[in-house]
């Protein structure tokens, strides 16, 4: 018959290729309602001329599809079926692919009209076979239903967890590290130029003193060149000018002793903030280098989340509807191939029943906030050391080395401690302590 031959041409198209989901319920529904479409019409038949068969052939006919679709169901109709439940589809699947449930909505309640309008007539037993392959189908669904809506619900949370884990990779150690040393630069450079304060005091009082009345007016003039004499003349003379000259710098040696300890205890000040220095650049630019990865996989994360959440949040919607179709359909099915005494008052119950489909809703959280600022200023950069260093008040007195960009040899590892370089400090110019020493007692 013509039916079985459309059936075996959806089969070859299978076969040779063709994707299974060409195969739908919507096929074997069609099929379905056109045969009691003719039946229906007492003979009145919208095939082609001399499709039509008698009673006994339809139902045949009828009963071979019904077998055909029971058995098919594991692979072409349940593919359909995936397509249309699954959430990157769904969307695509409001077209062709719902019409496989549209139909057998469409099919149910045919029947379930006809129990209305002669609720004692009994159905064909071809109808009932059909109906109860379509029930075994109605629970497929919903099982299916329930396994993709955790499977949804499980992507969701899986991506939730990776825009987590991208805040989770060391950024706020790297960032505790560099604050932490932050404050350490910023103390000792306050120290730093405190001392300069101190020091600078400390060098102009002994200046003042030595350039004085009472140093310069009448420094000693005698010798003390007889240290080793044996002669009493030129040991009294030795003497005296010893006296003179001890009780000379007994005024000014303290003063020159405290300048002295000031500006060796500045110039090592100075080389510990930029030890400091050094260490809180690298830092810095670790901690950007995190941040920056930080972003990047945010903004990935981020992204792919929101295009599955659209895609997941029109599929929901798409498998409420079949959850609860499936539902309402099991009921009337049940009812029609049932014995049921008032087939009407049930019926009118599985209209009006009640679905609930809230353990179908996905739950999609909220994207994990953290506290990133993906533009700030990179180290090094102008705007960078205005904040960091220039803008400080300590800055003027206790300026910073040259700032080592980030990717450069500098900025990876702590530099060697460097050969003494020159202090300046308001009134002389410091290298070493015998410098120091040579030079204040020229």
């Amino acid at each position: 018959p013509p039916l079985v031959r459309l059936f075996k041409r959806l089969e070859g198209a299978a076969m040779l290729g063709q994707s299974p989901r060409r195969i739908t319920i919507v096929a074997y529904l069609s099929i379905l309602a056109a045969l009691h479409g003719a039946s229906a019409a007492g003979g009145q038949c919208d095939l082609p001329q001399g499709s039509c068969a008698e009673k006994h052939s339809l139902a045949s006919d009828h009963l071979l599809i019904s077998t055909r679709f029971t058995k098919a169901r594991t692979h072409a109709v349940v593919e359909a079926a995936d397509g249309l439940l699954q959430g990157g589809s769904s969307a695509a699947g409001l077209g062709s692919q719902q019409e496989g449930v549209a139909a057998l909505e469409a099919f149910v309640m045919k029947q379930v009209d006809k129990a209305l309008s002669n609720p004692k007539s009994a159905l064909p037993e071809d109808t009932l076979a059909s109906l109860k392959a379509f029930k075994d189908y109605t629970k497929a669904l919903q099982e299916d239903v329930l396994k993709l809506h955790a499977s949804d619900q499980k992507d969701i949370d899986l991506d939730l967890d990776d825009i987590k884990n991208c805040s989770d990779s060391g950024l706020e150690a790297k960032r505790s590290s560099m604050e932490d040393l932050r404050r350490q630069h910023h103390s000792c450079r306050e120290q730093q130029a405190a001392m300069v304060d101190t020091t600078n005091s400390a060098c102009e009082e002994y200046n003042r003193a030595r350039k004085s009345d009472r140093f310069a007016g009448a420094p000693p003039t005698c010798s003390l060149a007889k240290v080793a004499t044996d002669s009493p003349d030129a040991l009294e003379a030795f003497e005296t000018c010893l006296t003179q000259t001890y009780k000379w710098t007994a005024g000014l040696e303290p003063l020159r002793e405290a300048c002295h300890a000031a500006r060796e205890e500045l110039y090592e000040k100075a080389e510990k903030c930029k030890e400091l220095q050094s260490s809180f650049e690298v830092s810095a630019c670790l901690h950007a280098t995190k941040q920056e990865d930080t972003c990047s996989c945010r903004e990935r994360t981020i992204a792919h989340f929101e295009t599955r959440r659209k895609t997941i949040s029109e599929g929901e919607h798409v498998r409420q509807h079949i959850y609860k179709s499936a539902v309402q359909m099991a009921c009337f099915i049940d009812v029609l191939v049932n014995d049921t005494t008032d087939k009407r008052e049930a019926l009118q119950t599985c209209k009006e029943l009640p679905i609930d489909v809230s353990h179908l809703q996905i739950a999609f959280g909220l994207v994990p906030e953290v506290a990133v600022t993906c533009s700030q200023a990179q180290p090094c950069s102008e705007k960078w050391l205005s904040d960091e260093y220039g803008a400080k008040a300590w800055h003027s007195r206790a300026p910073t080395a040259a700032c080592a960009a980030c990717g450069t040899k500098a900025a990876g590892t702590l530099p060697p401690t460097p050969a003494p370089t020159p202090i300046s400090v308001g009134v002389a110019t410091v290298y070493s302590t015998h410098a120091a020493f040579m030079a204040l007692n020229k």
